[in-house]
């Protein structure tokens, strides 16, 4: 089977959506083989703007939703590429955690998880990842974003971010994030 494009592939015990570039079966390996590399586990901050409260409501938003996405240095992975900011959890970190702290340490800001979204399998060919996406929101008492350890950061309007260039699993979280607004576009 060619999984080729998003697809749900649960693992046994769980709703991991998986993702892939290469001839593989559903959960990641070629037929007849077995990936042994290990899963690197990745805390994803999706920052939005907008009070979710009045998600559940009728009333109509004030202002789009706006979304916090930066751009990876050149020197990396998929560096010049847009993403919505994380990075790898540290030992006995929980997704929140890891969050929240790679938040502060590439972007300056001060923030809490308000929303999780189901986390997303991919691997690539340098490394195989379990995106864990939360959806966040500034403290009152943040700073505004700054570029610490990103090239740059933008305020996206959410019915624009795909005008951005992003590696390919987060793909999945947008489309995550848009049904859990539950944003018609």
């Amino acid at each position: 089977m060619r999984l080729d494009r998003v697809v749900n592939a649960p693992e046994p015990d769980s709703d991991t959506l998986f993702i892939s570039h290469s001839m593989t079966d559903i959960y990641g390996t070629s037929p007849g083989t077995h990936d042994t590399r290990p899963i690197v586990d990745v805390g994803i901050g999706i920052v939005i703007n907008e009070n979710p409260i009045k998600i559940q409501s009728n009333e109509p938003a004030a202002a789009p939703v706006r979304v916090l996405i930066t751009r990876r240095p050149t020197d990396t992975v998929f560096g010049g590429s847009w993403e919505l900011p994380g990075g790898k959890a540290d030992p006995g970190e929980t997704p929140e955690q890891t969050v929240v702290r790679e938040l502060w340490e590439e972007v300056g800001v001060r923030c809490e998880v308000i929303g999780t979204l189901g986390d997303i399998r991919h691997d690539y060919e340098h490394a195989r990842v379990r995106l864990h996406p939360r959806v966040c929101r500034l403290l009152p008492d943040s700073p505004e974003p700054a570029a610490l350890h990103v090239s740059e950061f933008r305020w996206v309007p959410l019915d624009e971010i795909d005008r951005y260039e992003f590696p390919p699993a987060n793909g999945g979280i947008v489309a995550s994030l848009r049904a859990w607004l539950a944003i018609d576009e």
